[in-house]
Formats: C-alpha cells, structure tokens, sequence
C-alpha cells in the first residue's frame, strides 16, 4: 500500500493528533497519523476496572497554567472536574514526616528555615531570566553551564532542605536535577511560577480520562488515523516528496511532523542523516523510569488522620501518593 498526502504525522498521542486537528480545521484534509501501537494518546491511558470506573496509568492532571490542553479538553467535549483533594503535601525524609512552611518561623526546625531561604533565593533568580530570550538573562552562559542540582548544593545547608528542594524538581520534571541546566529550569519555572507546579498543577482532571481526548480527536479525524504502523525511516526529508516507510506500506508526503519523545526518535532511520547536533540530542535524551500503581480501598482509611492523602517521600522508591475520588471509587495513586 502507497498513497500521497500533504502532510504526515508521526505520533498518536495528544501531540501529533492536536496538530492533526490543527491543520483538519485550516482545511488541511489531506492528511494521515502513523501510529505504531495499536491505541491512540500515547502516554495518556484509561484502565477500566472490573468494579466499575477507571484508573489513569499515564499522564492524569491539569491546572490554571496548562491553558492550551484545557482549551484543547473543552473543544473535544471533555470537562475537567476537581483533581486532588486539598490538603497539604507531607514529605518524608528518613522515617520522618513533615508539611513544609510556607512562611518558617524563629520557632520553626532548621531545615524549614533552609529550605525557605533557598526558594527566595531561587525565585528571585528565576525574574531575572527573560521569558522570551533566556539566553539575554545576566550570566546566562554561567547558569547555563550549572546544573540544577549543583545549585541545590550551593544554596543549601542540610541534607533534608536539600533532599527536599531536590524531590521538588523530580516531581515536576520527572528527572535528575544533577542533569538539568540551571538556566533551562529557571526560565521553565518563570514561566509558571513554582507554587503553581507545584501546588496547582494537579488541580483538574479529565471526565472520561485524559486519554478521552485524543480518542475524540481520532473519532474526528476517523481513517486519516492509521495504528499499528511504526514508521521505521523517513527518507528524503530535506526535499518533497519525503517518503515514510512504515509497517503497512509507503506514504509521500509534501510535509512531515515528528510528534515523539526525542529518545524513541532513534527508532527511525532518516535518509540523509540528521545533523550532528540532532543526533547528539536524541542519543543523549535521559528520561527516568517510573512505575504507576492503584491502590483502591473501599474506604479512604487515611481521612480523620492525613487530610490530603497526598505524601512525597524524598528517600524511599515509594516516590507519591495522592488520594482522588473517581467515578464512585476512593483511589490512591501510588507512584514509585
């Protein structure tokens, strides 16, 4: 099977298909999704359960700032409902619990102070990095050179404010500060500000699941979306046509949209080969692993003790827990 299009798209999760949509609603018609796996939403996926309802083994939350996939939500006929039980985060550090203050008093443990302190000094660096030219900010070449954890060393003077600060960055990004250029993480917090990372980014979740939202798109787009077709080379590329090869035949294509992790970018073989510097950026793309589990109760047996539910444990592979209410079923969320 051969056939030509204007515009390919290599991807199925809400990446590829909301740029699909995007260019369907320009009228862009001559289109096609190559998808590799046999579903649609990528890293978005509802679990049904037995019991009834569902859980979420992907990406499950939304807040105030992730405008774009809230607008994208409301367009496909998903409504968001209340994410997180309110409540305050308790972190654990050695076999010891503690809610972080927001504002540390004389009374308050040393570590509450230190860790207080390295955020102001931390927010306070993050204004002066320019939203649209990070790379203008003073310095820039020397925060670009430190990493995000070499500044957590510096600016901190116990083990637990820096294990705390340090657990911060790994629940927002999913990754290693000591891997992170401190440049890149003060402009991605700039842009949001770290209380709404950290307190409000899980405030909505999806009715019917986030992954309802790439379904839809797909219901949308119909045959234009193609699974089971792992692209394995794009050849062609600096010209038109480009041809993609996939399991189920050859696509020409006058346009081609990469919508992939960049590591699973190494996947595909392209004819010419990339630039240097982009192959440099897919071999060395880190992501850390995490596992996400469900643990349901018939009863939330932690209210009348814990409020939230919601715990960070710093030192332990039991990284998160937060506590949500779906579909009639009280469900912890456990990620390690």
């Amino acid at each position: 099977m051969s056939f030509h299009v204007k515009v390919a798209i290599v991807g199925a999760g809400i990446s590829g298909l909301s740029a699909a949509w995007e260019l369907y609603k320009l009228g862009i018609e001559s289109l096609v999704v190559l998808e590799a796996n046999s579903r649609v939403g990528g890293r978005t996926l509802n679990h049904p359960l037995v019991s009834g309802g569902y859980v979420e083994h992907g990406g499950t939350w939304a807040g105030p700032t992730h405008t774009a996939l809230l607008a994208l939500a409301k367009e496909m006929g998903v409504s968001i409902k209340k994410g997180k039980l309110e409540g305050q985060t308790f972190y654990g550090f050695r076999q010891k619990w503690t809610m972080l203050e927001a504002s540390p008093t004389s009374e308050s443990d040393i570590a509450q102070k230190d860790f207080a302190q390295a955020m102001i000094t931390f927010e306070a660096l993050c204004r002066t990095v320019p939203v649209e030219a990070p790379w203008q900010a003073p310095n820039a070449n020397i925060l670009d050179s430190m990493t995000m954890g070499a500044w957590i060393e510096q600016n901190t003077t116990t083990d637990e404010a820096r294990a705390w600060f340090e657990g911060c960055v790994r629940q927002i990004l999913s990754g290693d500060p000591n891997k992170v250029s401190l440049l890149w993480m003060l402009h991605f917090v700039h842009t949001a500000g770290f209380n709404d990372l950290l307190e409000t980014a899980e405030d909505f979740c999806f009715v019917g699941g986030t992954q309802q939202i790439a379904l839809n798109i797909a219901e949308r787009l119909g045959e234009r979306v193609l699974l089971n077709a792992p692209v394995t080379k794009i050849s062609g590329y600096d010209g038109s046509p480009v041809e993609l090869f996939c399991e189920r035949g050859i696509v020409f294509a006058q346009e081609v949209i990469v919508a992939m992790m960049p590591k699973t970018v190494a996947r595909i073989q392209f004819h010419p080969p990339l630039p240097p510097i982009h192959h440099q950026l897919i071999a060395e793309w880190e992501t850390m692993s995490w596992i996400k589990f469900h643990a349901i109760y018939e009863k939330p047996w932690w209210q009348g003790q814990i409020v939230s539910g919601h715990f960070l444990s710093i030192d332990t592979k039991l990284r998160r827990s937060i506590s949500r209410r779906k579909m009639g079923v009280k469900v912890s969320l456990l990620d390690c």
